[in-house]
């Protein structure tokens, strides 16, 4: 043992550091994923449309690293001397690692963004059967409010219109920006 550390062949200490960190990485991503964890992450991750990976700031870098980051660690798993761990190397290792924990790594950002887009698709398909029976039926009342009896002025049509409008115009603002 001795020998072969002074022959350089043990790993540094931030290779030791980087590869403990990666390990913890790879056991989160393979309960996620059975086996094959990181491997299988950055799959789902290449996997995922334009679209969605417009949704996430910085998708492309962030596969980018991840692969980097497994590339690196085959290399020192494997004992291969053309590689060198950064500190960068160990921070972004670190960041991923809690990114995970926190679940705000990217296919945790990206699950999140389409249930909200389905939350938000469920509530304008409810607004739309809102507004369509006031179409059809203008005594139709959403509210008890003693001034219902009233005649307020206001044409039930043109309010059911101008809330679809609003409507439409939130969801191509939040699919197109």
């Amino acid at each position: 043992m001795i020998s072969s550390w002074l022959s350089g062949d043990t790993m540094q200490n931030i290779d030791m550091e980087y590869f403990s960190e990666y390990k913890a990485v790879e056991k989160i991503c393979n309960e996620m994923y059975g086996e094959n964890g990181v491997s299988a992450y950055i799959n789902d991750m290449q996997n995922c449309t334009s679209r969605e990976k417009s949704s996430i700031i910085n998708w492309d870098k962030k596969l980018k690293d991840l692969k980097h980051l497994r590339w690196l660690r085959n290399q020192i798993a494997h004992d291969n001397e053309i590689y060198e761990v950064t500190e960068q190397d160990l921070s972004d290792i670190k960041l991923f690692h809690n990114e995970l924990l926190t679940q705000e790594d990217p296919l945790a950002l990206l699950y999140k963004e389409i249930e909200n887009t389905k939350k938000k698709q469920q509530e304008y398909r409810l607004q739309q059967r809102t507004l369509q029976k006031t179409i059809q039926n203008p005594e139709y009342k959403t509210t008890t409010n003693n001034q219902d009896d009233e005649p307020s002025g206001l044409n039930p049509l043109a309010i059911a219109a101008g809330i679809a409008v609003i409507a439409l115009i939130a969801i191509i603002i939040f699919f197109f920006l």
